[in-house]
């Protein structure tokens, strides 16, 4: 929650150009207000880059520093990311928004009909049924009839992810690759652990400011060095 405080002071503050030069004193403020150890910022004015800031550290025990290059893992961020390629798909004419996925996916969830209402439309607006995640060693519910209402679900974006390899027939990182990072340079971006981020990343960081170890997904959901879960937009 304080990570959403800083930002939503700092977007207060970002009110014109003529601004910049009271980022460096402004955000660093900010930053010790919401207890953030790094950050780093990009000011878009009128769809051109304006401004760049790097502040604080990527770890508060080694004391590296934010530069530009930093690379944050950006959690559920990754979700809009996949959600501007999906539509990709759907311009090729590879995939309907309201074509069942389990047309394409059919062994997601076992034993409940309603998984053959579920679009990718009700997963790109949250109105799948899931839960958020289901419960360790345990199946997958669905909890209310498709379509009904909002419930924020990652679980229905890797539902869409598996349909979304079907269709492209590569791994997903390999897919957004060619179809988001490439064209968009986003040079530095991936969905699975690159050896480089051993240098560049910034650490997670407990509320009380203590560094916590990398989560680092590989392509077959296996995590290395702790951390867990599949390598999924989630």
């Amino acid at each position: 929650m304080r990570y959403f405080l800083a930002l939503a002071l700092l977007l207060c503050a970002f009110r014109s150009q003529a601004q910049a030069p009271n980022f460096a004193t402004l955000i660093p403020e900010l930053m010790a207000r919401a207890n953030v150890p790094g950050l780093s910022i990009a000011l878009i004015d009128d769809g051109k880059l304006a401004w760049v800031g790097s502040f604080g550290v990527k770890n508060t025990k080694t004391g590296d520093k934010v530069d530009d290059r930093t690379v944050f893992q950006a959690a559920s961020l990754s979700k809009v990311v996949f959600a501007y390629g999906v539509p990709k798909l759907v311009d090729q004419g590879k995939l309907d928004l309201d074509t069942p996925l389990s047309k394409y996916v059919p062994e997601y969830v076992q034993n409940d009909y309603r998984i053959n209402a579920i679009t990718a439309r009700h997963v790109l607006t949250h109105r799948t049924g899931f839960p958020n995640w289901r419960p360790d060693g345990q199946l997958l519910v669905i909890h209310f009839k498709p379509g009904d209402r909002f419930s924020y679900s990652g679980e229905g974006f890797v539902h869409l992810q598996r349909a979304v390899e079907k269709f492209a027939s590569l791994p997903l990182d390999t897919w957004m690759r060619q179809t988001v990072f490439d064209p968009l340079q986003m040079t530095d971006s991936s969905y699975l652990w690159q050896p480089k981020y051993d240098t560049l990343a910034a650490s997670g960081h407990s509320p009380t400011g203590t560094p916590e170890k990398f989560f680092k997904p590989t392509a077959d959901g296996s995590p290395i060095n702790g951390g867990g879960g599949p390598a999924s937009p989630c």
